[in-house]
């Protein structure tokens, strides 16, 4: 539950020293730098660097001709910082690399043109196929056109048998009929030819104008050979991309080295500059001061560093800080947003009723030992990314609290060969209890974390008038329930109702507003009946897997009664079947474990808004850099 605690760093040095100490700060990964410019003076913008994007759209292009087999979780690749200054060094080499892509990309595109220009001619010769005069043959001789074209099969027919059209035309016959369409060669004597082509148009003619030398069937041989050239310079292409590919790590580190540059020429825009000195000012983690001063006096003597406490009118980063149990929690808050600067860390409290609520709404112990086997097994053999192996580390929290719940239910796979503790489907009123009763002690453990939040700030009334009066109304009502403590149970409520009504109203100067104030804020007691309610959804998401798990079993066993072949096929529809069951339930209860938190948990006592700790750092997408590894 803790946020670490933000001071300001400010630094001044020589500007001879400025790109060996930022580099420092970079590796060192400790201090966020605020803009430190003075008396309105604009900002520069860091220099483009050119060659990243270049880098960028080569592993894109080249990625997709790599013919290594990518893993299924992306791991962090360690390298070295002299293996590291040697991809540098190789700079060009590679830049020379992208070049070549580059260029086959263009070949690429002009083959393409090409291709699209080769099928346009072939489709309009095609149909042609059949006419074996030389195409040098179709030109008007002294007394007579001779033309190609096509019209609908249906007119030409009319036309062919209309007797004034065979009186005009010398010659005609069909070459091909395709969809409709009849590609004709007609020769017309030139006296006749207006009237004729009067009643071709009319007909719906469309001449062809022919301009290639030698048969149709040369002609198409000749595009067949040009496509094929163009296969052949596609395929020593794609040979060559794949050649290129193989540079892959190498174009890949080179990208997260320029990238390490850029972001640090980005925030060198930050600093004040003088024509012999620059100025730096930020954040830094309270607990890192001490290592980042021995590292900057072993960097530089000539260095002036002052670390203040953050003045009342600022607004520091926020970096949270919880042990390896507890961190892979924090993606949950931070997929909602941000603590506060002064508020708490809600991580460690929220853990443990995450974790029962996704067991809960999971709720089938098979499916929980198949992650508790599967997580360990996938982390030690890809070794993921941390961001990656957080989340797995959280779902093996929740498989963990499957198994407790399932076992529980008595479901496993679906089945129920145990005697069950708690049976959802026959007897699903005391599930529906255990559901409130857990749903209430979510709700309370976030109204006692509000009054902790007013006692840390030394608000005292506020966590009796705020919190613990709905707590005293609460448990008061909760009481009343049993006969045997309602007498104490009507005391509680009727204090804590009292103090509500009193005080709620308390920011309203007069006495008339303060108790509307009051009545209007008791009116709440129905937020909090909602919100208790909102954890019935435990009990169906998880009623809903073992019922869902029940039915494939039924309809598999009813296939087993096939014989052999239904034993083979209810095999795979059982695995099938119940893959599909847990992923989507695994899904459902992560989203709706989430949701508890943000809506009923979080409402009851959590300040957000703070913004993270950005600091320079050597950001990376594909490589990490060690002196270890």
């Amino acid at each position: 539950m803790a946020l670490i605690k933000m001071k300001r760093f400010h630094m001044l040095a020589m500007k001879e020293e400025k790109d060996a100490l930022l580099r420092l700060l970079q590796s060192l990964g400790c201090v966020q730098i605020s803009e430190a410019q003075v008396d309105d003076a604009p900002l520069q913008d860091a220099p483009a660097n050119y060659d990243l994007e270049r880098i960028k759209w080569a592993i894109g292009f080249l990625g997709k001709h790599s013919t290594v087999k990518k893993p299924l979780f992306a791991s962090d690749v360690y390298i070295s910082q002299q293996e590291a200054e040697r991809i540098y060094q190789r700079r060009s080499e590679i830049m020379e690399l992208i070049a070549q892509a580059e260029a086959v990309e263009k070949e690429q595109g002009k083959i393409s043109s090409e291709h699209l220009k080769l099928d346009a001619e072939l489709e309009e010769l095609r149909p042609w196929a059949n006419l074996s005069i030389p195409l040098s043959d179709i030109r008007d001789t002294a007394e007579t056109h001779r033309l190609l074209g096509t019209m609908p099969t249906s007119a030409w027919a009319k036309l062919s048998a209309d007797s004034e059209y065979q009186s005009l035309l010398a010659l005609g016959y069909v070459v091909s009929e395709i969809t409709g369409t009849s590609y004709l060669a007609l020769v017309i004597h030139k006296d006749d030819y207006a009237q004729a082509m009067k009643l071709l148009k009319d007909a719906g003619f469309v001449s062809l104008a022919v301009k290639a030398e030698g048969t149709i069937a040369a002609q198409l041989q000749a595009l067949e050979a040009q496509r094929k050239a163009l296969h052949e310079r596609s395929a020593a292409l794609k040979t060559k991309l794949v050649e290129l590919a193989q540079a892959l790590p190498q174009l890949e580190q080179l990208y997260d080295l320029l990238s390490i540059e850029q972001e640090r020429a980005e925030q060198s825009t930050k600093l004040y500059n003088t024509e012999s000195s620059f100025y730096i000012k930020g954040w830094i983690p309270e607990n890192t001061v001490d290592n980042v001063q021995k590292a900057i006096a072993e960097q530089s003597f000539c260095v002036e560093l002052e670390i203040s406490e953050a003045q009342d009118d600022e607004e520091p980063p926020v970096l949270m800080q919880n042990n390896p149990i507890v961190t892979p929690f924090e993606s949950v808050v931070k997929g909602f947003s941000y603590p506060a600067p002064n508020g708490m860390d809600p991580t460690a409290l929220m853990m443990p009723f995450f974790a029962n609520f996704f067991g809960m709404m999971l709720s089938d112990a098979g499916y929980g030992i198949l992650m508790a086997i599967a997580i360990p097994i996938i982390i030690k053999k890809f070794n993921p990314k941390l961001s990656t192996k957080n989340m797995l580390k959280l779902l093996l929290w929740g498989a963990g609290f499957t198994v407790l719940w399932g076992a529980l239910f008595n479901t496993w796979f679906g089945f129920a060969p145990f005697p069950a503790l708690l049976n959802p489907v026959d007897e699903p009123l005391p599930v529906m209890m255990v559901c409130l009763a857990v749903g209430a002690v979510h709700l309370f453990a976030g109204l006692f974390a509000a009054v902790y939040m007013n006692i840390k700030k030394g608000d005292y009334l506020a966590a009796v008038f705020d919190q613990i009066s709905w707590a005293s109304l609460l448990i008061g009502l909760g009481l009343l329930i049993v006969p045997a403590t309602a007498g104490i149970g009507q005391i509680l409520a009727l204090v804590g109702a009292g103090i509500i009504i009193l005080t709620a109203g308390r920011g309203s100067k007069n006495i008339f507003g303060r108790l509307i104030g009051g009545f209007g804020a008791l009116y709440g007691i129905t937020g909090w009946v909602s919100d208790l309610l909102s954890y019935m959804r435990l009990f169906g998401m998880g009623l809903a897997t073992g019922v869902i798990g029940q039915v494939i079993n039924i309809l598999v066993g009813m296939i087993f009664e096939s014989g052999i072949i239904g034993m083979i096929i209810g095999s795979v529809i059982f695995v099938a079947a119940h893959l599909f069951n847990f992923g989507i339930n695994a899904l459902g209860a992560y989203v709706h474990s989430c949701r508890l938190q943000y809506i009923e948990f979080f409402g009851k006592f959590y300040e957000d808004g703070g913004k993270p700790f950005t600091p320079l750092c050597e950001k990376t997408r594909y490589i990490q850099i060690s002196k270890e590894k």
